[in-house]
């Protein structure tokens, strides 16, 4: 199983009323994505599926506005929700350099349901605004 590792820095537009502020936050999770392709003279067909995962990310805030009265300096945490997603097709040629392709893809995203920040001090930063109501999606 690849283990998936990054970090991520947002740094805001210096603007003439804003000065900028600053997120860090690094996290670890591991996912899967695993597929199968079968390919014959008529046609080509696929499938793959990526797990769903939950990262624990934990940073910090910094430089933050005044203006910006619910927001608390120092660290910060979040269980980071990706969905799992499904993803399935066929081809077919029409010619020898044409092909008719269809595909379908699904994604689970009634898994995210929440991104909830949590300061140093105990507070939600994006309370009110941390909660989902989302559908699964299934496109084609």
């Amino acid at each position: 199983m690849p283990e998936l590792a990054g970090e991520h820095q947002r740094r805001t537009k210096r603007s003439a009323f804003f000065e900028p502020s600053t997120a860090e936050s690094t996290g670890t999770t591991v996912g899967v994505q695993l597929g199968v392709r079968y390919k014959s003279d008529k046609f080509i067909i696929a499938a793959a599926y990526t797990t769903r995962t939950n990262t624990k990310v934990e940073g910090s805030l910094k430089d933050i506005h005044p203006a910006a009265a619910t927001l608390v300096a120092g660290d910060a945490k979040v269980d980071f929700r990706l969905p799992d997603r499904l993803q399935a097709g066929i081809a077919v040629p029409l010619r020898p350099n044409l092909w008719w392709e269809f595909d379908l893809d699904w994604i689970g995203w009634s898994y995210v349901d929440e991104l909830t920040i949590i300061q140093s001090n105990g507070t939600i930063a994006n309370a009110g605004r941390n909660t989902f109501d989302s559908d699964d999606t299934l496109s084609g």
